[in-house]
């Protein structure tokens, strides 16, 4: 009796178990899912910006910002730098934890530390981690901090 009342509470535990793993795969997932479609429709709108013949410099004109870091040098980040070289507007440095394995161009990569040089602004292009970026960076730099999702928003 004793080792039947085992078995019925262990199947008990690995139903509850293969349940939460199931729901715990299942919303990891869909959280991937959001972030794809997030930069999905990043990319999309910047096509729309582009061929309605709108740009990046108009933004930071307007807001006489003239000199700007952009934090993360993944696929954002690099079409971000192209698309201002050429510019009245300075990419002073570019902040990215794979400072070692980065070719910028020209322009200086660091990490995140406390003695980076003033930029008027931070261009923020990892966007699903905006949140957790601009906190870091407001303990080190006073820079206005700008997300590239919200700079391309704004344009449209």
């Amino acid at each position: 009796m004793i080792g039947s009342k085992k078995k019925c509470i262990l199947s008990f535990l690995a139903g509850n178990l293969s349940l939460y793993f199931f729901y715990k795969l299942k919303n990891t997932k869909e959280v991937g899912d959001d972030k794809d479609k997030r930069y999905c429709r990043l990319f999309d709108n910047w096509l729309v910006l582009n061929e309605r013949g709108d740009s990046f410099e108009q933004f930071f004109k307007e807001r006489n910002i003239k000199e700007i870091a952009v934090y993360g040098y993944g696929n954002i980040g690099r079409h971000l730098v192209a698309q201002l070289s050429g510019s009245d507007i300075r990419i002073k440095y570019v902040i990215d934890k794979r400072k070692d394995r980065i070719v910028t161009d020209g322009i200086p990569c660091c990490q995140l530390s406390e003695n980076m040089p003033r930029v008027d602004a931070i261009v923020i292009t990892p966007i699903c981690e905006y949140s957790e970026i601009s906190n870091r960076l407001k303990k080190v730099i006073s820079a206005e901090l700008i997300s590239m999702e919200d700079i391309i928003y704004e344009l449209l």
